[in-house]
């Protein structure tokens, strides 16, 4: 055998085995590689593979554009150790709202409503600070009639008397038959009345990020509790509705706004008021009136006073 045919049976062995090598290197290649070219045809599933957590084909990176025109709208089942941010609990954030208004050692706070019972609407506004142990001050309008109002204490109420210059006693009852609500320097009964929460995205609130919650009212609480004396036994809880919605800090919890309305059933006639709550300055100092001599047990008849 010639040296030139062992040449070229050498050479011809070689090519054969570099072929059988490319060929595999190929197949190997093509097992780790999505299937790609045009699908704009094909159908998109009706129904995805369960999986506890999806993510997008929008979001992953590195594929090819007509993978992403052709994936648009389907959903994959998370790849090992990714993670999603989780949607926030609106009853854990409501319950944590709540806990951190318990927890207030003091806040400046302003309220409005209006009520229609007929034509026109009553328009109540309200501004003041509270300071605890249940001690507060506010300034109210009522249909542009100003009161001044101070509680030394959860259990008394008293009104500036602008006439003769003193604070007279008052009741919470008495000031609710007005209009007046008292909540702002007492306890937000309206908090014990939320049904149904849920997060609704995060917002601004005053330059502060919050989470947003809407919310229904127990018509039954709120009748037992908001609803003066005088309206007892006219008012059909079952046919009366309410709901709002309110704005709780991300960081530190507190309740920076509360927004509802309400729809009162009073003899099959619907009476409807709106009102919000606004607060700020918590924790921080507030103004409260100078009283003089205010005796420590109440007995009744007028407060010496100091103008604030």
């Amino acid at each position: 055998m010639s040296l030139q045919y062992r040449k070229k049976c050498g050479f011809g062995r070689l090519a054969w085995l570099a072929l059988a090598i490319a060929l595999v290197l190929a197949s190997w290649a093509c097992r780790s590689l999505p299937e790609l070219g045009d699908r704009s045809g094909e159908a998109l599933p009706e129904r995805l593979p369960e999986a506890a957590e999806v993510i997008r084909f929008t979001k992953i990176q590195g594929l090819p554009a007509t993978w992403w025109k052709a994936s648009k709208g389907l959903a994959l089942p998370v790849a090992a150790g990714a993670t999603l941010a989780p949607t926030p609990d609106a009853a854990q954030i409501v319950a944590r709202g709540i806990a951190r208004q318990k927890e207030l050692k003091s806040e400046v706070f302003t309220f409005d409503r209006k009520i229609k019972k007929g034509s026109p609407w009553t328009k109540i506004y309200e501004v003041g600070t509270y300071k605890q142990p249940g001690m507060g001050y506010l300034q109210a309008s009522l249909d542009g009639q100003v009161s001044e109002l101070y509680l030394p204490n959860p259990d008394t109420v008293c009104e500036f008397n602008r006439e003769k210059r003193n604070w007279t006693l008052s009741s919470a009852t008495a000031l609710g038959e007005r209009g007046f609500d008292l909540d702002g320097v007492r306890w937000l009964s309206v908090l014990d009345m939320l049904v149904d929460p849920v997060y609704t995205g995060d917002k601004a609130e005053d330059g502060t990020a919050c989470y947003a919650i809407k919310f229904k009212i127990d018509m039954k609480k709120y009748v037992d509790v908001k609803v003066p004396p005088s309206y007892m036994g006219i008012v059909e809880a079952r046919a009366s509705q309410g709901e709002g919605k309110m704005w709780i800090g991300k960081k530190d919890g507190y309740i920076r706004r509360i927004h509802y309305t309400i729809a009162l059933s009073v003899l099959g006639v619907k009476e409807f008021s709106e009102a919000e709550w606004r607060f700020t300055g918590h924790n921080l100092p507030v103004y409260l009136p100078k009283i003089i001599d205010l005796p420590v047990a109440w007995l009744g008849g007028p407060l010496a006073m100091m103008a604030p």
